[in-house]
């Protein structure tokens, strides 16, 4: 990166202004006290505010590779701010999968774990840090004690594996015998989109498990998402695949031959909240957000194309 180029974190806030490579020059401070995400779009970089559905360019380059290069800088400051930030943090009120009081145990530890070691696709910012099980185990709670950090990549994979065996946070898109992939993802995101015909490729011989989040749709994404999560987990598949592709979700029931269209069931409102808390706990930046069994996530570095998780999988063992 040019030496006149500037990123950097102050307090709860970033500077960032490239003044070597921008064409634009602009001079940008961001809270990051807030739900952003920092995308390159082609030769732009883009900040996202979760609550608006317009991006906002900070800057535009010549070429994408120096836009490549900038936008890897930012990842990079990023990342050191959010390792710093996660240490001095504590979860608020994140609810429990359903599982057993071990699962939630070792899924807290998880929690702590992907906040030390993350990886992602974008750059996102989420304050959440770790709770542990309150005495009814009805809900996480925040707690002044802090848990060491686990080291093993497969205590997430457990963790994550036991909120699919609750049957009601995700939805399975396939099953085979290759491996397994875990995707968190919103259906309103466009870069989910175009995961869905990767993941179709890789169905055959992965099994798929979607994770659904509305960290970028907002309430249109969590109406959506809970309407998928109320059906039964046979049919959720073919909902989800409705609600990616923007076509109506409701699912209606026949009655003497005539359409009864059911309210959407707080169970489902309730399962988005948790993936939701959840997402933003682990630190995972961006959607699509995609691990393996092993408790490990796709690197930045790699597209979101069928060959390139197909070759990582193959890498990883699985």
């Amino acid at each position: 990166m040019n030496k006149k180029d500037l990123i950097k974190c102050v307090e709860q806030s970033i500077w960032v202004q490239f003044s070597g490579t921008g064409l634009l020059q602009n001079s940008s401070k961001i809270s990051l006290n807030q739900d952003i995400t920092f995308k390159k779009n082609g030769s732009a970089i883009q900040v996202q505010y979760h609550h608006n559905a317009q991006a906002v360019t900070l800057d535009e380059f010549s070429n994408e590779v120096l836009a490549s290069a900038a936008f890897t800088r930012l990842q990079v400051v990023i990342r050191r701010y959010t390792r710093y930030r996660c240490f001095a943090k504590c979860v608020k009120n994140i609810v429990k999968w359903g599982v057993a009081p071990a699962a939630v145990f070792v899924f807290a530890l998880a929690i702590n774990m992907a906040m030390t070691k993350r990886m992602g696709t974008s750059v996102s910012i989420a304050s959440p840090a770790l709770a542990l099980p309150s005495a009814d185990m009805s809900i996480l709670q925040s707690a002044d004690a802090q848990v060491a950090p686990v080291k093993r990549h497969s205590d997430l994979a457990t963790a994550i594996a036991d909120g699919v065996k609750a049957g009601k946070y995700s939805v399975q898109l396939s099953r085979g015998k290759k491996g397994t992939l875990y995707v968190f993802s919103d259906p309103t995101c466009q870069h989910c989109k175009l995961l869905e015909p990767e993941l179709e490729k890789l169905s055959h011989d992965y099994t798929i498990q979607v994770f659904p989040v509305s960290v970028f749709g907002g309430q249109s994404s969590i109406d959506r998402v809970a309407q998928v999560l109320c059906q039964k987990p046979g049919i959720r598949k073919a909902v989800w695949k409705k609600a990616v592709a923007g076509e109506d979700v409701v699912v209606a029931t026949f009655e003497n031959g005539v359409a009864v269209i059911p309210s959407v069931c707080q169970e489902g409102y309730t399962a988005i909240e948790a993936n939701d808390k959840i997402f933003k706990a682990m630190n995972f930046v961006g959607t699509p957000t995609i691990i393996n069994a092993l408790g490990e996530q796709l690197p930045d570095a790699l597209p979101n194309t069928e060959l390139a998780i197909r070759h990582w999988m193959e890498s990883a063992g699985q």
